[in-house]
């Protein structure tokens, strides 16, 4: 039996365990001793005539909101906010929540989530392939993440204590034969993420499956944090000229696929259309089409994370013709023809896909990635209007989602769609998808920032003047930690 399988058996086969109330308590009592600290802090400085930073107290006093925050999130557990279904699926208020507060085995498991958008509600039942690690985790060389089945299922890696990702190493999640299945990457890190690497689901678009409402959080006014269905759209195919790129992504939102360019000598020519973003998938690429005197068109990027378009080129005698194919899952097919010279290249392989961030801690001096992939160029033999080159659309970018408790280090983010390829006529770039950093914890806030007392002097702090500021929005409120009351 191995290290990480004992330490699995230690937290015994049950689904739910009750560590999170022994871990409530001590958080209670480190609460209450910081509490006592500061009031001996106050006395003690007070007799010394020394200045106390407010942030001081500010910082252990956030400490006492937090464990009364999981005092509450405890409680939750141990009520009705998970559950098991009668049919074995997790009930819980959100995927990124439901793995977070879960205890549950290394397997593959059904959670089912009840969100609401503008006041309606929908049931969605989300298949996970969980992976426990007990122990800190430091990733030293590139790692692929998840099974190697073309089962279609969300990833997600739960980490019960810290998680380094060392320089220069990507973390990403596995694909099979250049195709994804994984509908998302979801890293949870129950203790501290230190990265310094690359977090990526660049190119991991997941192949040939439609969208649906992802609900990630839900938040304390019970309305939801979650991917739509549907991205950013594709660029419109084009009949001449420059291909056109696909829409950002808004609002968690990844992004579409470009169009392929266009070019006709007395013939009627299209190019292939981007295709929409999915929650799981940017829009794959457009192919490009150039011809003459033959009618032809491009092929659109197919829906769904698939195949980009493939590339459309006629040409007879010395001159030639080229057509770069799509991005996408996988990429299309470049097309050439004509006399010598000139090359048409394929569409890259890859959509921008969806990556999950949880961390009590983020401390982010690497990146964190998902972009697309670049169309299929194209180069002809000469600079005339009888030989030309016209490049295909790129893919559209992913979804990056972060909840955090604390934020050490924000680092970088990148949710790009693949670039314009230039060539006689461009492609088109694929849209930028969208990345979200939520913090799940408010922050307490004090106009004053720090206080002099001298020797038997008092100071009385306004508490209509403390605030916490929530992912929400700011407010005044009464906040109540121990003993000591605001």
């Amino acid at each position: 039996m191995d290290e990480n399988t004992r330490k699995k058996k230690e937290y015994g086969k049950q689904k739910y365990s009750k560590k999170y109330a022994k871990k409530l308590k001590k958080k209670l009592q480190v609460s209450m001793l910081s509490i006592a600290m500061v009031l001996l802090l106050i006395a003690g400085s007070k007799l010394a005539g020394l200045s106390i930073p407010i942030d001081n107290i500010k910082d252990i006093a956030k400490k006492g909101l937090v464990a009364n925050e999981n005092q509450m999130q405890e409680e939750n557990v141990k009520s009705s906010n998970v559950t098991i279904a009668e049919d074995g699926a997790i009930v819980c208020d959100s995927i990124v929540q439901g793995v977070r507060d879960c205890e549950l085995e290394n397997g593959t498991y059904t959670f089912r989530v009840t969100g609401n958008i503008n006041g309606t509600n929908e049931t969605k039942d989300y298949k996970v392939e969980l992976i426990n690690y007990y122990d800190d985790v430091t990733y030293t060389a590139n790692t692929n993440l998840g099974d190697s089945t073309k089962e279609y299922k969300m990833l997600a890696v739960k980490y019960h204590k810290n998680l380094t990702i060392n320089s220069g190493v990507t973390v990403t999640a596995r694909n099979v034969s250049s195709l994804t299945y994984k509908k998302g990457m979801y890293i949870c890190v129950m203790g501290e993420l230190n990265n310094n690497g690359t977090i990526s689901m660049t190119a991991r678009g997941t192949y040939n499956q439609a969208g649906e409402n992802v609900y990630l959080w839900k938040n304390r006014d019970n309305s939801y944090e979650y991917v739509p269905a549907v991205g950013g759209a594709g660029g419109a195919r084009v009949g001449a000229g420059n291909g056109i790129a696909g829409a950002t992504g808004t609002n968690r939102a990844t992004g579409g696929g470009g169009s392929g360019a266009a070019h006709g000598n007395n013939c009627t020519v299209y190019s292939g259309a981007g295709a929409a973003g999915t929650s799981y998938s940017g829009g794959s690429g457009g192919g490009a089409v150039s011809r003459l005197k033959s009618n032809g068109n491009g092929g659109a990027g197919a829906a769904n994370g698939g195949k980009g378009g493939n590339g459309s080129a006629y040409q007879t005698g010395e001159w030639n013709k080229t057509a770069g194919g799509g991005a996408g899952n996988t990429g299309g097919t470049g097309s050439r023809s004509g006399g010598n010279g000139g090359s048409a290249g394929n569409g890259g392989n890859g959509t921008g896909g969806l990556l999950v961030i949880y961390a009590d801690q983020l401390s982010n001096k690497g990146s964190i990635v998902s972009t697309g992939s670049n169309g299929g160029s194209a180069t002809s033999n000469s600079q005339n209007y009888y030989s030309w080159g016209a490049a295909g659309g790129s893919s559209g970018g992913g979804s990056i989602n972060i909840f955090t408790n604390k934020i050490n280090l924000r680092g970088a983010t990148n949710t790009n769609g693949g670039i314009v390829v230039t060539s006689n006529h461009n492609g088109g770039a694929g849209g930028a998808g969208s990345a979200t950093v939520t913090k799940t914890m408010p922050d307490l806030n004090y106009p004053t920032k720090e206080i002099k007392l001298n020797v038997n002097e008092i100071y009385n702090i306004d508490k209509s003047k403390i605030s916490y500021i929530d992912i929400k929005n700011e407010h005044t409120d009464f906040v109540s930690m121990g003993e000591i009351e605001y």
